[in-house]
């Protein structure tokens, strides 16, 4: 019994220390090559000592949500939303004194709320009514959008394109083309939600045929709409289904973090190459801090 318990506090302190040394190694990497490369984007250095122990005190904090080990889907969640939400929030936050507090306190507020819910099972889903056949109507929904949209963007004129440095010029090129009203709308949910359903479903149901199918189409809209989280997206789903299959530690997740901010380091510091930077550390994790505090201010006084 000793030695099972110490197994389980090994896994536990191993999986802490990764999530830790992610948040050092982006206030590292912030500090270095982002301010550094990206001050035009509004990235910053000023670092105020009361600022950066506060948000590294909400960060530790936000750790107590955390579990090495996923037996229902929210412990999932939480571990994601921690890594790729709240470690870039507070370590900006804690980088640039003229952040402001409160979307990082609010962020965090949220998730504790939503931690304390399921924690709570205040919501009862197995109540809630069953649409009869409701599995092959989403389905059918899903793959008629999907090919629907292959086929709209066969006859837009929009052309495609896989090179990863181009992408924002034939994005406005071909948006003009194929996302003009309700389509920009419905465009982003067919290579976001329904085909990445689909390819959900094929996992599921080990059609590994279809699995490549889907995969190879999630290229060609990649190729089209130029957005590359349609190409991160399946990824995902399939490195989730293969691991999980075979292991319910978490630790991958913060081990894969950690391997990606290394990954962009070596690459700037030793091939004095900025691209991985800029795809990785400063567009996954650091863009979508810096819209958080944007968006707060914004609808703040509109």
């Amino acid at each position: 019994m000793r030695s099972v318990s110490l197994s389980i506090s090994l896994h536990k302190l191993i999986f802490l220390s990764f999530v830790v040394l992610f948040r050092v190694l982006l206030d590292t990497s912030y500090s270095i090559v982002i301010v550094k490369d990206f001050a035009s984007e509004g990235f910053v250095l000023d670092v105020e000592p009361f600022n950066y122990m506060v948000s590294w005190l909400l960060y530790v904090i936000s750790l107590f949500m955390l579990s090495d080990k996923v037996k229902s889907v929210s412990q999932y969640f939480f571990v994601t939303a921690i890594l790729c939400l709240i470690a870039p929030l507070t370590s900006l936050y804690g980088l640039d004194s003229t952040r402001p507090l409160f979307p990082v306190a609010a962020s965090l507020a949220a998730l504790f709320i939503s931690y304390f819910v399921s924690r709570q099972n205040l919501l009862n889903f197995k109540g809630l009514p069953v649409v009869l056949g409701g599995r092959p109507l989403a389905v059918m929904v899903s793959l008629a959008f999907v090919v629907g949209l292959v086929v709209w963007f066969k006859i837009s004129g929009a052309k495609s394109n896989l090179d990863f440095s181009e992408v924002y010029e034939y994005r406005e090129l071909n948006a003009e083309l194929t996302a003009q009203g309700v389509l920009a709308y419905t465009n982003n949910w067919t290579f976001q939600v329904f085909s990445v359903y689909l390819i959900c479903f094929a996992l599921y149901a080990r059609r590994f045929f279809f699995v490549i199918l889907l995969l190879g189409v999630q290229v060609y809209f990649f190729s089209v709409a130029s957005h590359k989280s349609i190409l991160f997206l399946p990824l995902l789903v399939v490195s989730v289904w293969f691991y999980l299959r075979r292991s319910d530690s978490l630790v991958i997740l913060p081990m894969a973090c950690v391997g990606i901010m290394l990954l962009t380091m070596a690459s700037y510091i030793f091939l004095d190459d900025l691209w991985l930077t800029s795809l990785l550390s400063r567009r996954v994790f650091y863009v979508p801090a810096d819209l958080c505090f944007v968006y707060f201010e914004y609808f703040s006084s509109h």
